[in-house]
């Protein structure tokens, strides 16, 4: 497997998970300090909003960096079409199987490290409008994470050691510490969330079911609050 970007593009969008994870948990730790949520102050739709173009950002990225290695970038690292219903039937199956699996991963989780379930305090949306829009970011997130992390980067970095377990790890290690605003124990818990649907992902050969599934979990974790 030949990659698909160059290793300079990939490893400026890995410091920029970095950079944000750092900044992150500096206002984290700072808001801990004083005793005030980290998203107080910010008006929910200007939050999901800003966070939705910067998923949008991410997928540009990804596309400026693989456009001269592949043809059709974005359609690449998702994978296959639907062809039919029931193969659309099956994804979404698939990505229910793997959302139960992820609730029992996390309870599993839970059982060992703190509890930090559902979306982060400050984040999670109240009244109509915000909850129109955390689905609409759910599902943003969905698409752009999955393709940057088990599209891109998984795909990537299997070209680049040439050991797909490897590349599985280091794929989930970029995704838990682009979430680490939330906290270690959290992250340690989206880092078994990569290695599940990066399974899931190299199995299926494509993003489908994951991106279902991911879309699925955050509009859960903010409306019904699982």
């Amino acid at each position: 497997m030949l990659p698909i970007a160059t290793k300079r593009h990939t490893l400026i969008l890995a410091l920029i998970f970095l950079i944000v994870a750092a900044a992150g948990a500096y206002s984290r730790a700072r808001a801990g300090t004083t005793g005030a949520n980290p998203a107080s102050g910010s008006s929910g739709p200007t939050v999901y909003l800003s966070v939705m173009v910067g998923e949008l950002a991410l997928i540009y990225y990804v596309w400026r960096g693989t456009r001269r290695h592949l043809s059709a970038p974005i359609a690449t690292l998702i994978g296959a079409r639907w062809e039919s219903v029931g193969a659309f039937v099956r994804d979404v199956l698939l990505a229910a199987a793997l959302w139960g699996a992820w609730l029992g991963l996390e309870l599993v989780l839970s059982r060992i490290l703190p509890s930090t379930h559902g979306a982060p305090d400050g984040l999670l949306p109240e009244g109509m409008l915000n909850q129109s829009l955390w689905v609409t970011l759910s599902i943003s997130a969905g698409v752009a994470e999955e393709i940057v992390f088990r599209g891109y980067f998984m795909r990537q970095m299997r070209a680049l050691t040439g050991r797909t377990w490897v590349a599985l790890l280091l794929q989930a290690a970029i995704f838990s510490v682009a979430h680490g605003y939330q906290g270690v124990s959290a992250c340690v818990k989206i880092a078994g969330f990569g290695m599940l649907f990066g399974l899931v992902a190299l199995w299926q050969r494509n993003l489908r079911a994951c991106i279902i599934a991911h879309a699925w979990t955050d509009i859960a974790a903010g409306l019904l609050r699982i």
